[in-house]
């Protein structure tokens, strides 16, 4: 099975073109390769930029990710989803923490 890692638009973070669109993405990673170079396998438009993203294997063909956004919601996404360019790749979306 091919290696795989998440990774997101981080929140409070502005590009050159001051862009304010926020992905997921799924990266191939080679342990065989020299550099640094991790090939996008997935991609998805997502509603808000990341605080933290965890992947993590529950009973499922590759597990969830989990993304904490800069919008205070917490999301569910299929990874074997995304990888097969699903856009319904959302599972579920628990609400805002209104704190104590």
């Amino acid at each position: 099975h091919p290696l795989y890692i998440a990774a997101g638009t981080s929140a409070k973070q502005l590009d050159a073109s001051f862009s304010s669109s926020s992905a997921l993405e799924i990266l191939e990673v080679d342990t065989s390769a020299r550099g640094w170079e991790m090939p996008v396998r997935g991609s998805l438009a997502v509603a808000s930029r990341f605080n933290v993203i965890e992947w993590g294997s529950v009973e499922r063909e590759m597990g969830l990710i989990a993304g904490g956004g800069d919008n205070g919601i917490i999301s569910l996404w299929d990874p074997a989803k995304i990888l097969k360019g699903d856009e319904e790749a959302l599972e579920c979306e628990l609400p805002k923490h209104c704190g104590p």
